[in-house]
């Protein structure tokens, strides 16, 4: 019988199928999460083309975008500024947290999990 071989990444072993394996963003591995669990026979498929790092890549890519462009917007629909920030850092701390759990939901439910 052959022996498998292991590629950690990310603190997860892998086995060492010869694929493209890269460290993954956190709705990288949100999404490779997901769609082990509810798209498994497209993620067999994908890591069977060798596809399968390339892609939630690019997943990753696109999420991270979408997060910095929809934090500038809310920052600017909520009116939050540096200014606000040196007048009050505790106020300024909560509205940007917000903005970040908010933005976080959007994209998990709107790309990560479609």
């Amino acid at each position: 019988m052959k022996k498998l071989d292991y590629i950690e990444v990310g603190g997860i072993l892998y086995s060492d199928l010869h694929v493209n394996v890269k460290e993954l963003g956190y709705f990288g591995a949100k999404n490779m999460e997901y769609m082990k669990v509810y798209h498994s026979d497209e993620y067999v498929l994908l890591m069977a083309k060798g596809t399968l790092f390339d892609y939630l890549e690019q997943i990753d890519n696109q999420a991270n975008d979408m997060y910095d462009r929809l934090v500038e917007q809310y920052k600017k629909q909520r009116n939050i500024t540096e200014e606000l920030k040196a007048q009050d850092q505790m106020l300024w701390v909560q509205e940007m947290n917000n903005i970040k759990v908010c933005v976080n939901e959007v994209i998990l439910n709107k790309l990560i999990y479609e």
